[in-house]
């Protein structure tokens, strides 16, 4: 998507509100033209940005038959007792205390991914990706928040250490690798 030029003058803040992947260049140059500011009347009236971190809370199934175990979600499953584990590795978070902070849409974001991921909300499937990052829209129920991964990562883990005995699983990044997070889509540029 195309923008039209936006003069913004020189010692001054400009914000752009951005949803997810909206935006993927932003050129910045230097121009004379004549530029003209019209200022925001009313910035209560404007949303605020929100993002909760989520990185307390996760448990972790190696397959749906495991026993769900505590987990971190700043580094993959292979970091912690699971460099064996191929196939769905399952997270499932039940954000406490967590109420939508306004009626405006909010997204699931996860930063960093090793595998396909599917994302479950109440159990109702929200959506799936095999990019290594990637944001969900939440439904916007009032009910309680489950949220529950599904991460299938590759056999790489399986496949490489037992060609070559000198290749570490833990080397095999699976799952979840940084901290997911809630956001409403606001990001403020100054």
């Amino acid at each position: 998507m195309a923008m039209s030029p936006v003069f913004v003058p020189a010692n001054t803040a400009f914000t752009l509100f951005l949803m997810p992947r909206q935006l993927s260049t932003f050129e910045l140059s230097v121009t004379t033209a004549a530029t003209h500011c019209f200022p925001v009347k009313n910035k209560a009236s404007l949303p605020a940005p929100y993002k909760k971190m989520l990185e307390n809370g996760w448990i972790f199934q190696a397959g749906p038959e495991s026993r769900p175990v505590p987990i971190a979600v700043e580094c993959g499953w292979e970091q912690q007792g699971f460099e064996h584990f191929s196939g769905i590795g399952i997270y499932t978070l039940h954000p406490s205390n967590f109420k939508r902070p306004y009626k405006e849409s909010l997204y699931l974001v996860l930063p960093k991914i090793a595998g396909t991921v599917k994302l479950f909300v109440n159990t109702a499937q929200i959506g799936k990706s095999t990019e290594n990052s990637v944001s969900f829209l939440l439904p916007s129920s009032k009910k309680y928040l489950k949220i529950t991964l599904h991460i299938h990562n590759t056999i790489a883990n399986i496949l490489y250490p037992e060609m070559d005995s000198s290749l570490d699983p833990k080397r095999f990044s699976s799952g979840l690798l940084e901290t997911p997070y809630i956001w409403n889509g606001i990001a403020t540029i100054k």
